[in-house]
Parts: C-alpha cells; sequence; structure tokens
C-alpha cells in the first residue's frame, strides 16, 4: 500500500514509514534525493546559500506522478558573497565547540562551527550529505550512503560540487529506472 503524507516534512514523514513499515522504491527515494539537491542548486547558481539543509526543512508534495522533495525554510539563506559570522565561541574549544554543535545540529559543517571557515557552497554540500545519510539510515540506499561519505569529507576542497552530485544521481535514477523497466521518469 502506498501512503503519502500530504506536506510533511522528511523528517515526519522517515519516521512514519520507520513506524507503519511503509515503503518505497528505491528510484522513488533517488528522485526525492534528486529534487532536494536540484534545489539547493538553483539557489546556488543565483549566488545563495542554503545554510539550514536538513529533514526538517525539506517538505514532501503529492503531485499527479510522484512524492517530491522541496525545500522549505529559507531564513538562514544568506548570500555566498557575504561572510557569516563564526559559531565558534572563545569560552570552549574548538573540539568542546564542534562536540556540542555537532550533537544539536549534526549538519553543521565542521569548519564553520570552529570557525576555520565561513560558511560556503562546501557547507551545504556537507549538510545536504547528512541528510543522505539519514536517508540511508532509514531506507538503506547504498548509493546514498556513498554520496554521503563523500559530500561529509573532512576537509571541505575534498566535497564535490552540487553539479556532481546531481550527476551522480541523475545515473543512479537511470540506472534504477532501466532495471525497473521504466520508460521516462519525469524529474521534476
Amino acid at each position: 500500500m502506498e501512503l503519502f503524507f500530504h506536506n510533511a516534512s522528511l523528517q515526519e514523514y522517515l519516521q512514519e514509514c520507520k513506524v507503519i513499515k511503509i515503503e518505497h522504491s528505491l528510484l522513488l527515494w533517488l528522485l526525492i534525493a534528486y529534487d532536494i539537491t536540484a534545489g539547493i542548486q538553483v539557489l546556488q547558481n543565483h549566488g545563495y546559500l542554503l545554510n539550514n539543509i536538513a529533514s526538517r526543512n525539506i517538505v514532501l508534495t503529492n503531485t499527479k506522478e510522484r512524492l517530491c522533495g522541496r525545500i522549505i525554510d529559507l531564513g538562514s539563506v544568506s548570500l555566498a558573497s557575504k561572510q557569516q559570522p563564526r559559531l565558534y565561541q572563545e569560552d570552549f574549544s574548538k573540539e568542546e565547540e564542534r562536540e556540542r554543535f555537532s550533537t544539536i545540529w549534526p549538519e553543521v559543517a565542521p569548519e564553520f562551527i570552529t570557525g576555520d571557515l565561513v560558511e560556503t557552497t562546501a557547507t551545504d554540500i556537507y549538510a545536504l550529505g547528512v541528510l543522505f545519510k539519514e536517508l540511508y539510515d532509514h531506507i538503506n540506499l547504498p548509493e546514498l550512503q556513498i554520496l554521503s561519505r563523500d559530500m561529509t569529507a573532512e576537509d571541505p576542497s575534498q566535497r564535490p560540487s552540487v553539479e556532481d552530485v546531481l550527476n551522480k544521481l541523475h545515473k543512479y535514477v537511470c540506472t534504477e529506472k532501466a532495471a525497473l523497466g521504466f520508460g521516462d521518469v519525469k524529474f521534476v
């Protein structure tokens, strides 16, 4: 049985799927990951950083074609060219501050917590990688596990670009689509 929650956050939906044992195809989850990544690409292409990528800030909507992931909560969006203040506080060591933040907000990139670097496209990619890990933890999508590991690399310069992530997701979707014998799948 397919059950869709209208306008539920991804976080809520994953919790409900676990409780009432809803299962969707790997293809659908890959398309939802693609939707979210494409939304981030649009923002980055216009010179913005989302700065708040987490499953609680993604809403799942039902379209005629399928369940789609959409970014909500744009309250933390900033211009990529604007320097953000660091989160690191002088009364904590960098290690203490990093542990404190990673417990509360695991999606915040380590270099931003410690104040070593400002937010960049790489910090958005880090947060998206944490979201992909959350998806993997709930639905066991090996493709997202591999992407998540690359996207949460300790060194920001080692993280893929949003275009690289989209290209890999597109490849995964096409491979899964072919394996299922589907024709054209819409990238919404």
